[in-house]
């Protein structure tokens, strides 16, 4: 087995430099496909001229972590897993927990993937991701130093809990690991269908069955711990929505208990007869305030509750009785940790909440870590001498990223946050030092943030807010003027004071364009207003708007905020959906009063979402179907458009997409991943306009067949050839 490796960087953290490692008991049948696999490279990869790797134009040099799910209290120490890391932060007795922020962490490690999950036992830490099994040590507790790692994507691994000298993984089958010697962890057996979270007593491990699944607990016998023995499944057929599991799981004292957040309620599992465990108690709760997360310490279960902050119950006599709550935080809730003082809940996109719990009947909110949320919004700019990435999440805020070398923009912290509660952040446009952030659908309003002064240090932005309480979707803003759409229609604000006022609304004009434009400067005095079924040319020469031609995409649809203007060749690169199956195509809009499609056309192989340009090189990003959530298509040839590349970003989706100098910004739901780009023949330093993300974050199945438009059928073979071997590659646990 090979060794991992690991750098040491300045700040003291390790980083995984995602070294696949061979598992001692793989399938027989996929380590017989890597004979075809490689007959396959040499038969591709000269007719593709793609690297094996998917990097002959597209280099990951960088990953920012977004949301948080999980996370582990061991002693005084906090474990967050932050999207693709592990952070740990102090908070021992005597820290001020309310001024803690998440730039305080001192130790971190780095994935490859989003982290799925955390569990310290002894002195090591234990993580997953979906194709990893890591173990680190705990010799400096606030610097943890990775032991050991194995790849293997098989088992799409969850949980992970530890008994002794094994610990026991859930993911799509149950699986052992012999972790005697934590640098060499040895796959010993995975059997068994789908399950999630664990539990465990020592002698026997419990496991719920979550997601989309019916919820059922199982129980098995792990008194050989290498071979775990089937006990009993308890079923909950009366439960009102049968078709959403469970999440997590606690144990105490012969006892288990069972959040079911879209039932709404608390079971408490007997399982002193482990072959007939019994419900003994069913605490429910009111609409939308669903229990999610569990957790147990000393005689308490601490609850996180969904919308409705933790609740915490006395369980010295098994059934849970509530002593104390607390309600602050009211969005999001997943996993929950506590040892007793400290309670802390991940918030997905919202950051992770730490509420002090030394009075369990008065549990008090300390701090919330804003960690960097999913980015709904990328958007560059230049500030003086400071490239900037501009970041709107899901939640919280935005952040301000320091890009002047993206390849160091992992190793550092935001250089800016802007904080306000719970938006949806559906646009950022830039105006000099100033953002202009839409609060999208919550009724935030829209904010200017003034970034004046950002390279100084402890630099705080100050902002501005108007259009109050509305649903502000999109804007295009100048010094004088701001021009937004809302659901009941086209507004427009006068910039001329934004340093002293707030912008005055100089007019509103009702159904003049959709609540899903996407609006991008065009010629003098012209927006170009998208939405998803037309296009329509404005003139804002006066402030009263006047739409002056609309083009139909006929039988088309175009994704939301999925149009990349390039003002040089006046073309604008669209993406598209037709049938179910996605194609970039490209309109002509020199003349504004004849738009038309251009002849060439590709459809991409993925789950559109977001579109990008650079030249006649057009980035495409959406939903990880087997061959990539990035696409690079050259438009050199205009007529037949082909597939120059593809890349898989961290959390295999990508939801938006920015192009800055040299450098392509994938938003994922767990990161940002930045690729550095080598151009096509075709490529260009020039910007592309209008080039923010889809803002539909539903994650919607479809087969994601990969056609390729215009290319030949000896093309379209090769091409498909080639991102098989990139997907074996990638997830056949095999170090070529």
């Amino acid at each position: 087995m090979q060794e991992s490796k690991y750098v040491s960087v300045a700040d003291e953290r390790y980083v995984y430099q995602s070294q696949l490692h061979e598992v001692s008991s793989m399938n027989p049948f996929r380590k017989a496909l890597l004979y075809p696999m490689l007959v396959l490279m040499v038969l591709v990869l000269p007719v593709t001229g793609f690297a094996v790797d998917g990097t002959s134009h597209l280099h990951q040099v960088g990953v920012m972590p977004a949301n948080t799910f999980s996370n582990f209290i061991r002693d005084d120490t906090l474990y967050n897993a932050e999207g693709n890391t592990i952070r740990c932060y102090n908070i021992a007795p005597g820290v001020d927990l309310s001024s803690l922020t998440y730039r305080d962490y001192s130790g971190e490690i780095l994935f490859q993937e989003k982290v799925q999950s955390l569990y310290a036992s002894g002195g090591e830490l234990y993580a997953t991701t979906s194709n990893t099994f890591t173990i680190a040590g705990l010799e400096d507790k606030l610097h943890p130093r990775v032991l050991g790692t194995v790849s293997d994507s098989a088992y799409n691994f969850e949980d992970v809990v530890v008994a002794g000298n094994y610990a026991y993984l859930s993911g799509s089958k149950l699986s052992v690991f012999d972790i005697s010697d934590p640098a060499h962890p040895e796959h010993i057996t995975s059997y068994g269908n789908r399950i999630g979270n664990l539990a465990t007593d020592g002698k026997y491990l419990y496991g719920v069955h979550g997601g989309e699944n019916a919820p059922k607990l199982t129980i098995y016998d792990i008194s050989r711990p290498a071979t775990p023995v089937y006990v009993s499944n308890l079923t909950f057929p009366d439960i009102s929505n049968p078709t959403y599991g469970f999440s997590y799981i606690a144990y105490k004292n012969n006892t288990v208990y069972l959040p079911q957040f879209n039932a709404k309620n608390l079971f408490t599992v007997d399982v002193t007869d482990r072959a007939n465990p019994v419900v003994t108690d069913t605490k429910k709760f009111t609409q939308g305030q669903g229990p999610v997360g569990v957790d147990v310490s000393g005689n308490y279960l601490f609850v996180s509750i969904r919308y409705n902050g933790i609740r915490i119950y006395d369980i010295s006599g098994r059934i849970p009785r509530l002593v104390g709550s607390n309600k602050a935080s009211t969005g999001y809730s997943e996993e929950i940790s506590s040892n007793g003082n400290v309670a802390v809940m991940a918030r997905n996109s919202a950051g992770t909440a730490i509420y002090t719990t030394t009075d369990k009947t008065n549990p008090v909110f300390s701090t919330n870590l804003n960690v960097p949320s999913s980015a709904y919004v990328l958007a560059p700019t230049t500030i003086g001498s400071i490239d900037v990435l501009g970041h709107a999440g899901r939640n919280l805020g935005s952040w301000y990223w320091n890009i002047t070398v993206p390849e160091e923009t992992a190793l550092s912290r935001p250089l800016a946050e802007w904080s306000v509660n719970n938006p949806r952040m559906f646009d950022m446009p830039w105006v000099g030092n100033y953002s202009y952030t839409s609060l999208g659908s919550n009724g935030g309003g829209a904010w200017i943030v003034n970034l004046t002064g950002l390279e100084k240090p402890a630099f705080s932005p100050r902002s501005r807010m108007y259009a109050k309480a509305l649903n502000a979707l999109t804007s295009y803003a100048t010094d004088a003027r701001i021009y937004m759409t809302t659901p009941s229609g086209f507004r427009i604000y006068d910039n001329t004071m934004k340093d002293t006022k707030e912008p005055k609304l100089i007019s509103s004009t009702p159904d003049v364009i959709s609540q899903y434009s996407q609006l991008i400067p065009y010629h003098d005095h012209y927006l170009l207003a998208a939405s998803t079924k037309s296009l329509r040319v404005v003139n804002v020469a006066s402030d009263i708007p006047v739409i002056e031609n609309t083009f139909s995409f006929g039988n088309d649809t175009l994704l939301k905020k999925s149009m990349s203007y390039d003002a040089e060749t006046e073309k604008i690169y669209t993406l598209v959906e037709s049938g179910s199956k996605y194609y970039v195509k490209v309109l002509d809009v020199a003349d504004r009063n004849a738009i038309h499609w251009d002849a060439g056309s590709i459809r991409v192989g993925l789950q559109g979402r977001a579109i990008t340009s650079n030249g006649t090189d057009v980035f495409v990003t959406g939903r990880n179907i087997g061959n990539g959530n990035m696409i690079m298509v050259s438009f050199a040839n205009p007529e037949k458009p082909v597939i120059v590349d593809h890349a898989v970003s961290i959390d295999g989706d990508c939801d938006n997409t920015a192009f800055y100098k040299g450098y392509v910004y994938c938003g994922g739901f767990g990161a940002i991943t930045i690729y550095k780009v080598t151009p096509s023949s075709a490529g260009s330093t020039k910007m592309a306009v209008g080039t923010s993300g889809s803002q539909d974050k539903q994650k919607e199945q479809q087969s994601g067949s990969s056609g390729t438009g215009n290319q030949t059928i000896v093309d379209q073979i090769a091409d498909v050839l080639n991102r098989a071997v990139h997907y074996l590659y990638r997830h056949l646990p095999v170090h070529l």
